[in-house]
């Protein structure tokens, strides 16, 4: 999708609608250029959804494009809420057991022996509600685009683009299944979990079972999320602007805030260092805000490593922060939006991609008046990584070590979410749903 409008017509009673206001006026909603000059830097995308407000209160349209005409499909508000929570529900209960222990480690080697039994359970959990969640939009769509979805489940690594025109309209695109499902007798036993041919030890990523549309069952590869690249966009602000997916990498290249750290974080930040040089933690002198509103300060890439605590603690600020410094420096999203309204946005080079690995932190829902997505990309973030559940230490540094390391090498923001999804599946491990990014899946880095 390049641009979009919202069409306005006053209709009365009679063919002329008396007063001043134009009969019909035509408004720009959404645009990813200003003059079609930058087309040459926009990659195609396989399906486009719009994610717009509905005539009738409560309801939400989604506009669906792939390659034949757009077509519109209705949802209520009330359907968005549920099924993201329960999205959210399902990892929660995935990232751990009812006396609190991780479930799924990050290191294969040090699994429990039931890990393959517990994966598949949960793959088997998100399968079911992801194919839930593709036979609502099938059934609510007209034949040329049931026929589109269906071509579309044959392919991978692709691009499915989905722009909200309200931040707050989300929905669990990452985790829509769109194989055909095992028939389930009562009584039976489970149907197995296909890896996809996939081998974490050989370093293959690349599907090579039969699995598809025409081949039901259970397998990783069945996820939009692990077979292409889910891209979600937010039109915030102004419009009308050229979109450039390449940050241009400088001399202050990466900012690392870590509160607390352990064996690791540390091994993120060592890897990150080892890897670009140009790699600073932050010290007891920094202030985060002060830095992000600098140009020549400014990183290429920051990556926060901080609890989220929304309880009130004497001596700290009120409301939701992330920590950044103990008992000393937090992170708001009013604080970032205060500081946009009063000294303005980040208008000049470079925009910084932000990791914020926190818990919880992509948590927006419909009822969501301001977050950290929302307070950073309107401020001028080139893209934002979050969690959509709590998430243990050891996982969300993995995440930063490897897609830092992934998009320094010069790999799409996209492509290297992917790869770390992939990864992690082939490792039997079914957090890679945790994550979720609002910006370009082309972005890179140019370094």
């Amino acid at each position: 999708m390049l641009q979009s409008f919202l069409l306005t017509a006053r209709i009365g009673s009679g063919e002329y609608v008396s007063g001043g206001e134009p009969q019909v006026a035509v408004r720009l909603t959404f645009s990813r250029t200003a003059r079609f000059s930058n087309l040459d830097k926009l990659g195609k995308r396989a399906m486009s959804v719009g994610a717009n407000d509905d005539l009738n209160a409560a309801s939400h349209t989604f506009t669906i494009k792939c390659n034949s005409q757009a077509m519109g499909l209705r949802f209520t508000e009330q359907i968005l809420k549920d099924q993201t929570r329960a999205f959210r529900s399902i990892l929660e209960s995935a990232t751990y057991d009812q006396q609190g222990v991780a479930r799924f480690t990050t290191d294969p080697n040090a699994a429990s022996p039931s890990r393959a039994e517990d994966f598949a359970s949960v793959i088997r959990q998100l399968a079911d509600f992801g194919r839930s969640l593709y036979r609502a939009i099938g059934t609510n769509a007209p034949k040329a685009l049931r026929d589109e979805l269906r071509d579309l489940a044959a392919t991978s690594d692709k691009t499915i683009q989905v722009v909200r025109y309200d931040a707050n309209f989300v929905f669990p695109w990452p985790v829509i299944y769109d194989y055909p499902l095992p028939k389930y007798k009562t009584g039976e036993p489970p149907a197995p979990v296909c890896l996809g041919g996939m081998d974490s030890a050989a370093g293959n990523w690349t599907k090579s079972c039969a699995h598809g549309p025409q081949n039901p069952g259970y397998c990783i590869y069945g996820f939009w999320s692990v077979r292409h690249r889910v891209e979600q966009l937010v039109q915030l602000g102004d419009p009308l602007r050229d979109d450039d997916p390449y940050v241009q990498a400088n001399p202050n290249a990466v900012f690392i805030a870590v509160d607390k750290p352990d064996v690791y974080t540390q091994q993120m930040v060592d890897a990150v260092r080892q890897k670009i040089s140009a790699a600073i933690e932050m010290s007891d002198s920094d202030d985060l805000l002060d830095l992000l509103w600098q140009s020549q300060k400014r990183p290429t890439l920051l990556i926060v490593l901080g609890h989220l605590e929304t309880q009130e603690v004497t001596g700290e600020p009120s409301g939701a922060r992330i920590v950044l410094q103990p008992n000393k420096q937090w992170l708001q999203a009013n604080d970032i939006t205060d500081r946009q309204l009063d000294v303005g946005d980040w208008d000049d080079l470079p925009r910084t991609l932000v990791l914020l690995m926190a818990c919880g932190s992509a948590t927006t829902d419909i009822n969501t008046l301001n977050d950290f997505f929302k307070a950073l990309r309107t401020a001028g973030a080139a893209a934002i990584i979050g969690t959509e559940c709590t998430a243990f230490t050891a996982l969300v540094s993995r995440f930063a070590r490897e897609v830092t390391l992934d998009i320094w090498d010069k790999k799409s923001l996209g492509d290297a979410v992917k790869l770390f999804n992939r990864r992690l599946m082939a490792e039997r491990n079914p957090l890679a749903f945790v994550f979720n990014y609002l910006g370009d899946a082309d972005l890179t880095v140019v370094t």
